[in-house]
């Protein structure tokens, strides 16, 4: 899964192999681990590797969410394709089918990731986005949510409900923030429990995002995430989108203001 192929890597495993990973880190792993043939634009990648006198099959996966689609090609090799096709369908991976086409554009950094790489570098004072979870909630609509959320760095998110724990649709028990001893929240979402409304899933993330801080960090945001482009409407541009820049130029005026001022005493 995305990064994962770094230690497989690190064993000599797939020394002479086709793998992938994110798409940001390609460009060091081709150095770091140059006789691997590390490839691009494609969601996952097999490869079969001697292993334990014998072979075996190695399938390495794109950025975070391509771990989807790479999962249930796996399990269309264990169970066969119409389980595959019975558990895509739960989860939900938009276009997903076993014969489906395992190509994806060739990324890399550009402009419009500039207020996501911003508000990495400059994460302080952000909103607090309270994701109240309810029992029997969503596993992906939950894993979305954060997921999407914690990439863009817009909001500050924090997982809070009534109790303090929340058991997931199936069975996962997750401790939160009592909404009763919460920090003070500029924003809450809730995920409703699971068959109470219609699957959020990473696009219903992505829109939340996209309502925060514009369309153009929702699709940096699924860039980062190797989703498929949303379908998000609105500005392209929010306050929340440029935060970031305006934090650091102020950061950068004080810091230069205090620099003359320092070099004046030290003159005299």
């Amino acid at each position: 899964m995305c990064n994962g192929a770094e230690v497989v890597a690190a064993t000599g495993l797939l020394d002479g192999h086709r793998a992938t990973a994110h798409w940001s880190r390609l460009g060091a792993y081709r150095k770091q681990r140059p006789l691997v043939d590390w490839v691009d634009g494609q969601r996952y990648v097999d490869t079969t590797v001697a292993a334990a006198g014998g072979t075996t099959t190695v399938t390495s996966t794109a950025g975070i969410t391509s771990g989807i689609p790479g999962a249930l090609h796996v399990l269309a090799g264990i169970a066969g394709p119409e389980e595959a096709l019975r558990v895509g369908r739960l989860v939900g991976y938009p276009g997903w089918t076993p014969d489906a086409s395992t190509t994806i554009p060739v990324q890399s950094w550009a402009f419009g990731d500039l207020p996501t790489l911003l508000n990495n570098a400059a994460p302080w004072g952000r909103p607090t986005l309270g994701i109240e979870l309810r029992n029997g909630v969503d596993e992906i609509d939950l894993t979305a949510a954060f997921e999407v959320h914690t990439v863009g760095q817009v909001e500050r998110a924090v997982a809070v409900s009534e109790t303090g724990w929340v058991t997931t649709q199936h069975g996962m028990v997750l401790a939160t923030t009592p909404l009763a001893v919460a920090p003070r929240l500029d924003d809450r979402l809730t995920l409703p429990p699971s068959g109470t409304g219609p699957r959020r899933g990473f696009d219903g993330a992505l829109r939340d995002l996209s309502e925060a801080a514009g369309i153009d960090a929702a699709a940096s945001a699924a860039k980062m995430i190797d989703y498929p482009a949303p379908a998000v409407a609105g500005p392209a541009v929010r306050w929340q989108g440029v935060r970031a820049g305006v934090l650091l130029a102020v950061t950068a005026c004080l810091a230069a203001a205090l620099s003359v001022m320092l070099h004046r005493r030290w003159r005299r």
